[in-house]
């Protein structure tokens, strides 16, 4: 892969892509002007050239946030308000124009679907499972059901997230992956966003499971929502037998004084590091451009916003927007104490503005709860893996958190037998 002088990919120097080359299927040309119209709109928002009727949107490139942005595009481009029940059937333009040309309304209880949750939101919400394969469950088809290659468990996890990273978990029992963070503009309509959220999600759990345990996780934001689907269970009188807290920050004020003092001497030592590798003339215009944007502690370079919002699917287009809805819903979520077994996993090598070599200092050994001191009144699992936050979605540092998971498993079953 070709590297810029910052060793990340250059990606002005990779090849262009020839989209006429589908990824599964045979290129197929649009055949009215219908499905030119959905062709050309899919091509301006995946940046190609040409798009077949059969091409994957979610292989070509798309995501959860450009979904929003396709349906809302295709419903200025043809005066057609887009019916609920067909968000999941939107992979490809062949689907897209048979429910335009029909005009398929809905005929669902709207207010009954989205509960509390704002329509837009609920929409939003929606396009997160858009597209994405596998066994439908719910009353409103919010879970995906991601079954093991070999079980030995028939108890589900509920996974708040991805399903590409509830498959790289790789756990040796069902997976129920629901959507979390809807980084749409609109999920803050709510000033509680992370309850309401969860609401919505605890309705469509017991629609798929009514009885039994549940077990439940969730990485970064999404672990907030997690835990409050489980403190909202409890209240039920649900039996929840652990939460599963992957790199979820609490909100203990020493922690947060830390965790800021941290980031400040990380931040130094990032430009620091950078400054040791120019020459005199470049370090002078180095420090002025930073002094001049004001981006020391603000605005990180744009590969690590890029990589930060994989999780929650962003276009790096609303990178920094995306990371500011989180950091306004997740602050102003009440967390509350939990008196159930939990599992925190962190992570111990966190990079520095994506320079991997520059990290934060480790401050796991000192508060090892990740903030949550004092909410935590249950049983509580530590466990640390050795690389970024980022890192711990991907492979092989998932699947080490799968075999975490299923390890306290065990433990918390044996423990309170």
């Amino acid at each position: 892969m070709p590297l810029n002088i910052n060793l990340k990919v250059d990606r002005i120097a990779l090849p262009p892509f020839d989209a006429s080359q589908s990824l599964n299927t045979e290129f197929v040309a649009p055949r009215d002007r219908v499905e030119q119209q959905l062709a050309d709109i899919w091509a301006k928002l995946l940046g190609r050239n040409s798009v077949g009727i059969h091409d994957n949107f979610f292989d070509l490139g798309g995501h959860s946030l450009l979904s929003m942005r396709l349906i809302s595009e295709i419903e200025q481009a043809f005066d057609y308000q887009f019916p609920l029940k067909l968000f999941f059937q939107i992979s490809t333009i062949a689907e897209m124009s048979e429910s335009i040309r029909q005009r398929v309304s809905d005929s669902d209880d709207i207010d009954e679907q989205a509960l509390e949750l704002g329509m837009e939101d609920y929409r939003a919400l929606l396009c997160q499972s858009a597209g994405k394969t596998g066994l439908r469950l719910g009353k409103r088809g919010l879970i995906i059901n991601i079954l093991p290659e070999s079980q030995i468990s028939s108890q589900p996890f509920v996974w708040i997230g991805e399903v590409k990273t509830a498959q790289r978990l790789e756990l040796k029992q069902p997976i129920y992956v629901m959507p979390g963070a809807s980084l749409y503009p609109s999920m803050n309509s709510h000033q509680d966003y992370v309850s309401v959220i969860s609401s919505l999600l605890v309705d469509e759990l017991l629609s798929a499971q009514p009885s039994g345990s549940y077990s439940l996780g969730g990485w970064c934001y999404n672990g907030y929502v997690a835990m409050e689907m489980a403190q909202q269970l409890m209240k039920m009188g649900k039996n929840v037998d652990l939460v599963t807290l992957i790199d979820v920050e609490g909100n203990s004020k020493l922690y947060k004084w830390l965790h800021k003092l941290n980031h400040y001497f990380g931040t130094l030592r990032f430009h620091l590091f950078n400054i040791s590798k120019l020459s005199l003339r470049q370090k002078w215009k180095y420090i002025t451009e930073r002094i001049k944007s004001k981006t020391s502690h603000s605005n990180p370079p744009k590969e690590t916003q890029e990589k930060e919002t994989q999780e929650v699917e962003v276009n790096t287009e609303f990178g920094q927007d995306a990371m500011d809805l989180l950091y306004k819903a997740g602050t102003s979520y009440k967390q509350n104490p939990y008196r159930d077994r939990v599992l925190l996993i962190g992570s111990t090598e966190k990079i520095v503005h994506g320079q991997k070599e520059v990290k934060h200092l480790n401050l796991s050994w000192f508060l090892p709860h990740n903030g949550w001191e004092g909410l935590l009144q249950g049983k509580v699992y530590v466990a640390n893996v050795a690389c970024d936050h980022l890192d711990l979605m991907e492979d092989p540092y998932c699947a080490e958190v799968g075999k975490i998971i299923h390890r306290t498993s065990s433990l918390s079953t044996q423990y309170f037998s």
